[in-house]
């Protein structure tokens, strides 16, 4: 007698209706034997009672001293590409005080805690590194020699 087509797919359903239930036997035998850290305590275990203790960010990683690092870094950037340009056309200065006075002619402003707190001038190169210092003690450095930011931090201000 031939397999009628309803026949067959019972068959088959019947087949994935075993092979479902010991699938799903041999894959709880998988997991980790220790419990996720979210899960909730067993019938027989006993709960803490004491709240988690709330843990406080870094004063590296505060919002003000992020705000403060961000700040310097974007201050130092935008005067160190500008002054580049103004240095190139009218020469550079050899010391902080003609970095300064090169900045106050550019009509850029810093950011309110900012300042340009150091300077330093390579003749040979023709390259500077010019230093902004929050209040704060953030700083950023960039250099013109990679025109790139040297460093920056939180705290510690301008080498």
């Amino acid at each position: 007698m031939p397999n009628h087509p309803h026949t067959t797919c019972r068959k088959a359903a019947m087949r994935l209706l075993l092979i479902t239930p010991a699938v799903a036997l041999a894959l709880t035998g998988c997991s980790s034997s220790e419990p996720p850290e979210n899960a909730l305590p067993s019938s027989g275990a006993t709960a803490s009672s004491s709240p988690p203790t709330p843990r406080s960010a870094p004063v590296s990683e505060a919002p003000d001293a992020l705000a403060a690092v961000e700040s310097t870094l974007a201050d130092a950037e935008e005067f160190a590409v500008e002054l580049e340009q103004v240095f190139f056309r009218t020469g550079y200065p050899t010391d902080l005080a003609g970095a300064l006075a090169a900045a106050e002619k550019t009509g850029l402003r810093l950011e309110p805690g900012n300042t340009i707190a150091a300077y330093t001038y390579d003749p040979h190169t023709a390259e500077f590194r010019l230093c902004v210092e929050n209040t704060s003690g953030a700083y950023a450095t960039y250099d013109t020699r990679p025109m790139s930011m040297r460093d920056s931090g939180p705290t510690g201000g301008c080498p």
